[in-house]
């Protein structure tokens, strides 16, 4: 049931219904109009009783005897059509033609009831709103006037959206008309084109559907998956045309450059680069698990194309918690505490988890985990909250909470895959004033190696320590060097109480290199270059870094403290194929 409209909200569509019956309305107006009548039951009924007032009065006024023929006056609208004059006439004269006594009357016996049998049949026709399965629509047409084109696309997801200048608030379900200009701020869309490719932007984005198989990407980046009759799906971008050949695949275009850069997930994509001759394109073709970029010199006419390294990482393939792929493996905590199933705490085996949670118990130091929902993280649901204190002692003590993953499950971790999480720093304390406090999340190897030998594969890293210039407040990267040793590079993020950090790992166990992405506070998103594995040996040596470790040390560095503690909470944890 859609909540009432308001007074404003009322004038404002009645304001709408006139410019449509007088001729006036714009093609956004329009759309607006259309939009609204669709999902509004009241904005339905408001604009029923207004066609059936119009046409009542049209109809009366010409069954009247004509009056006495005043003196010739120039027509208000020059150049109006003929019949939208006609209605604008007919509707100013609405109101001396009420007044004549026979008209209530006349309501009450002819227009009353076929008002209400209107709104009965057009409530019954309408409702309830339209579905995914079934396109809306909605006939707003006044005669005479051109027509209205067909929606080339229709809104069926969104998530967290902000539009630029607070316009376009698009919601599941809205009609897109051909070359209607979407400028998403923030958040992610999903769009249904009519021939069956599906887009999801992610903001911020500058994008307009061209046609049911044409869209057009000015600024930012989406994915589109295409099957089935919907295959020859065309992306235009400033840099190049990108045809899909039946494929997922994912269009990021730069805000300052004319460039573009296109990585396929899953089969095939042609790519149209203008010629610098002024001849036709140049064709390109990129297939699954490759990343091609296109750049286009200011004031040229042609566009160079590269090969590049992965971009895997810079795209979004599914709004959380919605479609997610059936191959992912995920740790959400939504079945809260237990050990019954693996999406609980400590949880079990399956789902592609190897086990369940873990942690080793110390006597120095004492550890809390529980599934919470209070407090979301980023306007989630459930979250794994971790409280983690030194009790007594001297030495310092090393805790961890982690879970195995299966080498060949879900997800196959012999080939590149992405691990993606949500961390939320919520207590340091005085673990940021002790050069010996630690804190890391990584995979590592449960092989049976020296204890001397790094087992980390992908190692993300804040400590109060100094490594050479690196001041390690905050985040930094651990990375190997080909001679066998380790680098430490900083991110220049800071670790600061209260903030929330997005990870994306894109990781290559064979090539043993990853990629890692960090967002704060669900804001934008940073990508750095591919850093290297620390861990000597094959990633087969090394069970392919098959466990999730979430590691920190408590040292006690801090002379009078009462306790040396840290809390965290983690939540959408995702590990699901890179291609």
């Amino acid at each position: 049931m859609n909540p009432p409209l308001s007074a404003e909200q009322l004038t404002t569509l009645c304001e709408l219904i006139y410019l449509l019956y007088d001729g006036r309305i714009t093609p956004d107006d329009r759309a607006r109009l259309e939009d609204w009548v669709c999902h509004h039951q009241e904005a339905r009924r408001v604009y029923v009783q207004y066609m059936h007032l119009f046409a009542s009065i049209c109809w009366h006024k010409s069954q009247s005897p004509p009056p006495a023929a005043p003196a010739p006056a120039a027509p208000e609208h020059e150049g109006r059509a003929t019949l939208f004059g006609f209605l604008a006439d007919a509707f100013r004269a609405g109101g001396d033609f009420l007044a004549r006594p026979f008209v209530v009357s006349l309501a009450f016996a002819v227009v009353l009831p076929s008002l209400i049998l209107t709104v009965l049949f057009v409530s019954l026709y309408r409702q309830p709103a339209p579905s995914l399965t079934t396109q809306p629509t909605v006939a707003i047409q006044a005669a005479e006037s051109p027509a209205v084109p067909p929606p080339v696309a229709w809104v069926t997801k969104a998530h967290e959206c902000e539009w630029r200048d607070g316009g376009n608030a698009l919601v599941a379900g809205s009609r897109l008309l051909p070359g209607r200009r979407l400028r998403l701020a923030k958040g992610l869309l999903e769009i249904t084109f009519a021939h069956g490719a599906r887009v999801l932007l992610e903001g911020p984005v500058d994008f307009n559907p061209k046609s049911a198989d044409i869209a057009v990407l000015s600024f930012g980046s989406l994915v589109a998956h295409v099957s089935g009759e919907a295959k020859g799906f065309a992306v235009e971008t400033p840099a190049a045309t990108i045809v899909d050949l039946g494929t997922e695949f994912g269009v990021a275009v730069d805000g300052e450059a004319w460039a573009a850069t296109v990585h396929v997930f899953d089969g095939e994509v042609e790519l149209n680069v203008p010629a610098f001759d002024g001849g036709p394109p140049v064709q390109h073709h990129v297939t699954a698990g490759h990343t091609g970029r296109v750049a286009r010199p200011d004031g040229q006419h042609g566009a160079t194309f590269t090969e590049t390294t992965s971009a895997v990482d810079r795209f979004v393939r599914e709004i959380p918690g919605t479609g997610e792929r059936s191959d992912a493996i995920t740790a959400d905590f939504s079945g809260g505490n237990g050990d019954a199933t693996p999406d609980q705490f400590p949880g079990v085996a399956g789902a592609g988890w190897a086990g369940a949670w873990t942690w080793p118990e110390t006597k120095e130091g004492r550890l809390r985990g529980t599934v919470e929902q209070a407090d979301p993280i980023l306007g989630g649901g459930d979250y794994l909250r971790v409280e983690a204190e030194r009790t007594s002692g001297r030495s310092l003590i090393r805790q961890q909470i982690e879970r195995s993953i299966e080498v060949n499950g879900a997800v196959d971790l012999r080939k590149p895959y992405v691990v993606s999480f949500s961390l939320r720093i919520d207590s340091l304390g005085r673990f940021l004033g002790d050069t010996q406090n630690s804190f890391a999340v990584c995979s590592t190897s449960t092989a049976d190696l020296d204890k001397d030998i790094p087992r980390s594969g992908w190692r993300i890293h804040f400590s109060d320590k100094r490594f050479d210039q690196v001041v390690a407040r905050n985040w930094y990267f651990a990375s190997g060097t080909e001679g066998g040793g380790s680098a430490r590079i900083d991110s220049g993020i800071p670790v600061r109480e209260g903030d929330t950090y997005s990870f994306r790992i894109l990781f290559d166990p064979v090539a043993k290199q990853w990629s890692p992405s960090i967002a704060v506070n669900g804001g934008k998103w940073t990508r750095f270059d591919a850093v290297g594995v620390r861990s000597p040996g094959s990633a087969e040596e090394l069970q392919y870094w098959s466990q999730l470790r979430l590691y920190w040390v408590l040292g006690n560095g801090n002379q009078g403290a009462d306790v040396e503690k840290i809390g965290f909470s983690i939540d959408s944890v995702r590990i699901s194929p890179a291609y």
